[in-house]
């Protein structure tokens, strides 16, 4: 009994993922509406369901709250703002980070729903009211999983950023997301700053990380779960004219078998695969390079730099 209810709690997860991020390119095919497309979501299920331990210091409620406050802000930033993407995009950066601070949370994706709007030019109120609505299933799937024991529940404790430390890295994380950010501007490509790589960094940047410690397999990675979610788009919505459900399922399973098989189920990663299908068509042959440069240099910084918000001291040595 104990060992199938192990078996049960490896794959039931992972198949209720699948499902649920099926349904929600298949209620964006049905309605016609692309802001249903949340990428995130693929790093949150992947984060609050298959791995063993959710990597966020963050409660449930909060998880809703704060989600759907980011994407709700995101949104009013791309509409009311002047049109100016490095403006927009910074704002909305610096408001993710001063929610993290507040909430006093590790809840990183809250970064990629905040930034996304902006970068996409998102402009319907659609938006947010889906984000809420995905955010709140997958929390009450998530206590469901914990309470029937096929996941073991984290019990969330208060992160105590130090308001002077944190003040003090902000212009050094700024300055790290505003470079990519300028190339993106300048050079036409949008995807160099692509949401989840913000989540990838802060995760990065935390000293205990195991990011840390596998660089080249995290870059990798990167690559190759971006050129599938590429070629999905590419290959089977553009060029054979497959439904955006199909093609957003074969890309889904892919995706899930890849990070499953390969041992890193980095949550940000999951949502790179998912972000091709909201792109433009002429953009999306370049996205796997800009998402791969950008993983390359944010993790560089991660490294190198002091940017981990929970560490009391700016200059302290880094392990």
């Amino acid at each position: 009994m104990s060992k199938m209810k192990k078996n049960l709690g490896a794959w039931l997860p992972l198949v209720s993922a699948a499902l649920f991020l099926l349904l929600m390119f298949a209620a964006a095919d049905i309605l016609e509406e692309p802001e249903i497309i949340f990428p995130e979501m693929a790093a949150l299920v992947i984060g609050a369901w298959i791995v063993k331990s959710q990597p966020w210091q963050v409660s449930r409620s909060r998880m809703v709250f704060l989600l759907s406050l980011s994407a709700l802000a995101g949104l009013l930033f791309s509409r009311y703002l002047p049109e100016i993407f490095l403006l927009q995009a910074s704002i909305a950066f610096l408001f993710a980070l001063g929610l993290l601070f507040f909430s006093k949370t590790t809840f990183f994706p809250l970064l990629s729903a905040c930034v996304l709007p902006v970068l996409l030019h998102t402009k319907s109120f659609i938006y947010p009211v889906s984000v809420f609505i995905m955010v709140m299933l997958t929390a009450v799937t998530q206590w469901g999983i914990e309470r029937t024991g096929l996941r073991m529940a984290k019990e969330y404790t208060p992160v105590s950023y130090q308001g002077s430390a944190f003040l003090q890295r902000l212009p050094l994380l700024l300055g790290v997301f505003l470079l990519p950010a300028i190339a993106a501007q300048y050079t036409n490509l949008p995807f160099l700053i692509a949401p989840p790589l913000l989540v990838l960094l802060l995760e990065a940047s935390s000293w205990n990380s195991h990011l840390r410690q596998i660089p080249f397999r995290v870059i990798f990675l990167v690559l190759a779960v971006s050129a599938l979610g590429t070629a999905g788009r590419l290959l089977l919505l553009d060029f054979l004219g497959w439904s955006l459900t199909l093609a957003g399922g074969v890309v889904i399973l892919a995706m899930l078998a890849l990070l499953y098989g390969s041992g890193l189920l980095i949550p940000p990663i999951g949502a790179l695969g998912i972000l091709p299908f909201l792109i433009p068509s002429q953009g999306a042959l370049f996205y796997p390079l800009c998402t791969t440069i950008t993983a390359a240099f944010f993790l560089v910084c991660a490294c190198k730099l002091p940017l981990d918000l929970t560490r009391p001291f700016l200059f302290s040595l880094q392990k």
